[in-house]
């Protein structure tokens, strides 16, 4: 299953993920204030390694040292902060919308 962008089949996938994956990422983005984003002991299947989303927890995670993630960029056409905020509201609508998506 590996055609196209990875990104763009990213978002399908997102946007089929149950709840908690959603809030996990989401806390993982949140935790990023702090720089302590990390993946749970315990995280939900499509995070895992070698699963589809695990690219947006990894993304995630190497976000706690921003600085150093802006001098070795070579992602999207957009800055990290950016695809940060896209990942955070896309994560938080959907989130929002599975009572509707589920029914």
């Amino acid at each position: 299953m590996k055609t196209g962008c990875i990104h763009c089949s990213s978002a399908a996938l997102l946007a089929k993920s149950g709840p908690e994956t959603l809030n996990c990422i989401k806390h993982m983005i949140t935790s990023l204030k702090d720089g302590q984003a990390q993946l749970p002991e315990s995280p939900p299947l499509p995070l895992q390694e070698k699963e589809e989303l695990h690219w947006v927890a990894k993304f995630i995670i190497s976000a706690n040292d921003l600085e150093g993630l802006k001098k070795t960029w070579e992602g999207p056409r957009f800055s990290p902060e950016g695809l940060l905020e896209l990942l955070y509201i896309s994560v938080q609508g959907l989130n929002m919308m599975q009572p509707i998506l589920s029914s």
